[in-house]
């Protein structure tokens, strides 16, 4: 079966085995990984199921820069490291202007070049156009997270006014990528801590809940998946993302969420995309610990369809090699566990 074929089953909740996966690492595991297997172009030889694609970022005017930092289209400085990943370090709104601020232009031509060319290769997979920040993390990206919060709560004129803008300029991307040859759209927005919501849910129903729909609504239209990644506890939203049409839930962390518990309320509804521990045992477990869970992942999440393996983050840096090793054995021998 191919592999295109094996996550469609999983995500309309048919029996498919092995189940379809995609693993995942930060840059200095990839390339131990690579070094140790060999392997010139892993994400597609270890048999990865799915292909996540990203559209090329506009640059930022030739004036703004930074000494340290990396400015994006939208302005902030990042800083980036290849064991911890990226931090926003600077915010451009962080002292107002959110009227007049310049946003980059979503129908820059170079935007999808690149992607337009990658989807039309990678047929044989699931592809997924990947829309980073979108919403919530756009905004506080823009704004600092303590100031947006505080925003929402005591200035949500503001607040709904750069959340308007940015759904704007995600709307017009995210139709420009439907149009594509791929197979959906995952759109990238933490809301979870590791108990609970960032939020008060009632704030991310007022403020979030109604764009997020819009943006779904126009997947659908064009008859695409609809994936969310979102970190963290988010269950005291989960019946509200089924409410508004989404397909796919991502990462479904282990130490944040309690995986059977979801699989049987809703299971049914949703295809969960995920739910090896990041936290736990990949960086602390032994190989048959991996081994292990993997194999309950399977025998619990599989059930029905409804399951995609993945790490419940990125693979890190403090992951042994050995660990990383029985995980890629984990998944391509499902026949043996």
């Amino acid at each position: 079966m191919q592999a295109k074929e094996k996550v469609r089953r999983a995500i309309e909740h048919r029996e498919v085995f092995p189940l379809p996966y995609r693993l995942k690492f930060v840059p200095v595991i990839g390339r131990k990984l690579q070094e140790v297997t060999g392997l010139p172009d892993f994400d597609r030889s270890i048999g990865n199921a799915l292909a996540h694609l990203k559209m090329t970022l506009q640059p930022p005017p030739p004036h703004i820069s930074h000494p340290i930092g990396q400015v994006d289209e939208f302005g902030c400085v990042w800083l980036t490291d290849e064991y911890t990943g990226s931090n926003v370090v600077e915010h451009p709104l962080a002292d107002g202007g959110i009227d007049t601020f310049p946003f980059p232009d979503p129908h820059w031509p170079p935007r999808f070049e690149t992607m337009a060319r990658q989807a039309s290769a990678e047929q044989d997979r699931f592809t997924l156009f990947s829309f980073d920040w979108t919403l919530f993390e756009r905004a506080h990206f823009m704004r600092g997270m303590e100031q947006f919060l505080i925003d929402m709560l005591l200035k949500p004129s503001l607040a709904e006014a750069l959340l308007d803008r940015i759904l704007a300029f995600n709307l017009a991307v995210i139709e420009q990528a439907c149009q594509l040859p791929i197979d959906g759209v995952i759109l990238s927005d933490d809301y979870g801590m590791q108990k609970g919501l960032i939020m008060n849910p009632k704030h991310w129903r007022r403020f979030l809940k109604p764009r997020l729909r819009q943006e779904f609504e126009l997947i659908k239209r064009y008859g695409k998946t609809v994936c969310l990644h979102s970190d963290g506890d988010v269950s005291a939203i989960v019946p509200d993302l089924i409410e508004i049409g989404l397909d796919v839930l991502n990462p479904v962390q282990p130490e944040a969420l309690d995986l059977p518990w979801l699989k049987r309320e809703y299971g049914k509804n949703l295809c969960f995309y995920g739910g090896i521990s990041t936290q736990r045992t990949l960086p602390f477990g032994t190989p048959e610990d991996v081994k292990a869970e993997v194999g309950e992942r399977i025998e619990i999440m599989g059930q029905e369809g409804g399951y995609i393996i993945a790490p419940g983050i990125v693979v890190l840096a403090d992951t042994p090699m050995e660990n990383v090793l029985a995980f890629v054995e984990a998944v391509q021998q499902q026949e043996t566990l």
